[in-house]
């Protein structure tokens, strides 16, 4: 278990190491050239990114006259528990297990994260979207947590079916 800590500890520490160094303008192109992607399907959308002071904006605009401009430093510490939990979990589980559970925790966190910034430039207009908003903006940690306590709680219920092996044969 204190092994277990330790990998976990050191590789929250590492991904943020590599998160300070640079990893921030690839998570940016990343986010920046998925919503130039969804403006293709939402024509009223307009992206614009900006490196202002090394911090990373993206401004976002609907129907021409609602603006946003989401700055991605709020979700540095979320996609880097998120990510270190999803590389723990190949000292846990079997490869391809590993896999799959990167690819579902990793689509749903970042399409959550997608729907909070396009949804931003809404912050005034409707009570449901302020709130959406307001919520998500400071729990994408809480979400990666429940990702987490998902993954636990299935792998505990996997283990705990799985037949014992005993000395009689």
């Amino acid at each position: 278990m204190k092994r277990h800590l330790i990998i976990l500890i050191l590789l929250v520490t590492g991904l943020y190491v590599i998160w300070m160094l640079g990893f921030d303008s690839v998570y940016y192109q990343f986010v920046n050239s998925t919503l130039r992607g969804l403006s293709v399907f939402l024509p009223q959308m307009i992206t614009y990114g900006m490196e202002r002071g090394g911090d990373y904006i993206l401004q976002i605009t609907m129907n021409m006259k609602y603006t946003s401009a989401q700055p991605l430093n709020i979700l540095c510490l979320p996609v880097i528990i998120i990510i270190a939990w999803q590389v723990y979990l190949f000292f846990l589980v079997p490869v391809k297990r590993a896999i799959i559970l990167f690819l579902i925790n990793l689509s749903i966190f970042y399409g959550f994260q997608i729907v909070y910034i396009i949804s931003s430039p809404f912050l005034n207009i409707s009570p449901l979207a302020t709130h959406f908003n307001m919520v998500l903006s400071a729990n994408f940690s809480i979400l990666a947590l429940l990702l987490i306590m998902k993954d636990l709680w299935r792998l505990r219920n996997i283990d705990s079916n799985k037949p014992k092996m005993t000395d009689d044969g």
